[in-house]
């Protein structure tokens, strides 16, 4: 028997393009041997999305906020409200492709499994680098592991998943229980960028698993959905922010003090020099932020198994896998 899932998708003034989304999402549940439940969590749209939705998807739940509260808020609204095991989290602008589901429930059996990713193409056929994510640390800083699309590819002519350290917020299969035990995205990212980066590498800390599905295959040209609402400039800083956010709250106390903060510092006058002051300003609001740092990383210390030198190890160092019989939910 294959588990019922829900999907949960969260909206802002998205009417220009989730009815498309949304069909794409019905054809793929018509193609899963389980129940699908669709929840729309709209974050108090000022366009005509919730009349949409209703007219063309009377099928479709559709939680109409009255006040925004953002990304975070809204998906764990939309948690809140599902009633399955496992809860599938798209962007009102990803369009799956209909048999997304199933790869991603093949692994639903597994033990402390946390997440797992999709294959992300853009428009062109491109596949985003965040379907597949692995991280060192250099200089007290993540710093990304590249991989080749032929090593990706045979994972899939292999039937196989591999452990990344995060699965992207925009489309995911994820255990209900362990997100809202983990709290969700944290607040401390808002509007948007990285809390996705962040939440993964909690869950891995707490020791449950995160995979990358590459049969898994949804349409998504990134950065679309924020772009229409956002000064660029604004967005570069938010995103420069929460990068640093990461750091603070997942690099052990010796090398963020002696190598990433100096590290920062030095940068930081060579952007002075240069007059490029998105990037003093993105220090100054995640200087600003320092209290909430502090007592979510005293959080993540005292929940966490694993340190992030070890999660790094973990996902850098697992061998791709096949769905175990117990694993493949069928």
């Amino acid at each position: 028997m294959w588990a019922d899932i829900s999907v949960v998708i969260p909206n802002y003034n998205g009417a220009g393009f989730i009815l498309e989304s949304l069909q794409a999402v019905k054809k793929s549940a018509d193609q899963y041997p389980g129940d699908v439940h669709i929840i729309v969590v709209d974050d108090a749209s000022t366009d005509d999305s919730v009349n949409a939705i209703g007219g063309r998807h009377p099928d479709v739940t559709v939680i109409a906020k009255s006040i925004n509260g953002g990304f975070a808020q809204a998906v764990k609204t939309g948690m809140e409200a599902a009633q399955t095991e496992w809860v599938v989290l798209l962007n009102s602008d990803v369009y799956p492709d209909e048999g997304f589901l199933q790869p991603l429930m093949r692994w639903a059996g597994m033990a402390d499994l946390f997440a797992v990713g999709c294959r992300i193409e853009r428009s062109d056929g491109t596949v985003e680098k965040v379907s597949w994510v692995r991280r060192d640390l250099k200089w007290g800083a993540l710093s990304t592991r590249p991989w080749r699309l032929e090593e990706y590819n045979q994972l899939l002519e292999r039937g196989q998943a591999v452990a990344t350290l995060f699965a992207s917020g925009g489309s995911m299969l994820v255990h209900r229980g362990k997100f809202l035990e983990l709290g969700g995205f944290l607040p401390l990212f808002e509007p948007f960028y990285y809390e996705d980066v962040d939440l993964g590498i909690r869950a891995w800390r707490r020791g449950w698993k995160i995979l990358a599905e590459p049969a898994s295959r949804v349409l998504h040209d990134s950065g679309q959905t924020i772009d229409r609402v956002e000064r660029a400039s604004r967005v570069d800083r938010i995103r420069k922010r929460n990068k640093l956010f990461v750091g603070w709250l997942h690099v052990e106390s010796l090398p963020l003090l002696s190598l990433s903060l100096p590290r920062l510092a030095i940068k930081a006058v060579g952007w002075l020099t240069k007059g490029r002051w998105l990037e003093h300003k993105s220090i100054g609001d995640a200087l600003q932020q320092v209290p909430a740092v502090r007592v979510a990383r005293a959080d993540n210390r005292a929940q966490s198994r694993y340190s992030l030198n070890e999660v790094l190890s973990l996902v850098n160092e697992s061998p791709a896998i096949v769905p175990s019989v117990e694993a493949a939910n069928q």
